[in-house]
């Protein structure tokens, strides 16, 4: 029980920090020069609020764009899959290229490993792009 309850309070503090910001700090020297830092300097440094929209909102927007990004590469992997499978089971014959450019039909065993696999990477791809 107490395993239990150290895993949920070390959850939530988790939680709890990946939401908070970091703390800046701000102070002008004596020469009138304005600094920012993550510790204050003295009792003269003031915890800096930035304006909404500034820099929690850039790096909001930032990690939402790299989500959209890497679910639409997803969704193009999964129909890339889909049209690789289409091309193997509408072919009439399955040809083979060598490097040298000397050309060989497929066996139906053959084939129907190769269209086996496109099954298998479409069911991959269209499963991670959901």
């Amino acid at each position: 029980m107490m395993q239990w309850c150290s895993a949920v309070c070390g959850v939530g503090l988790l939680l709890v920090a990946a939401t908070v910001e970091p703390a800046v700090y701000r102070w002008v020297d004596e020469q009138g020069q304005v600094h920012y830092s993550d510790q204050p300097r003295d009792e003269r440094a003031a915890r800096h609020q930035f304006a909404p929209g500034s820099v929690g909102e850039s790096a909001r927007r930032s990690r939402e764009a790299e989500v959209e990004a890497g679910e639409q590469a997803a969704i193009e992997r999964c129909q890339t899959a889909r049209d690789q499978l289409k091309q193997y089971t509408d072919a009439a014959r399955l040809i083979e290229r060598s490097v040298t450019g000397q050309e060989r039909e497929l066996s139906a065993e053959e084939r129907n490993r190769l269209t086996d696999q496109a099954r298998a990477d479409v069911a991959d791809a269209c499963e991670e792009a959901e």
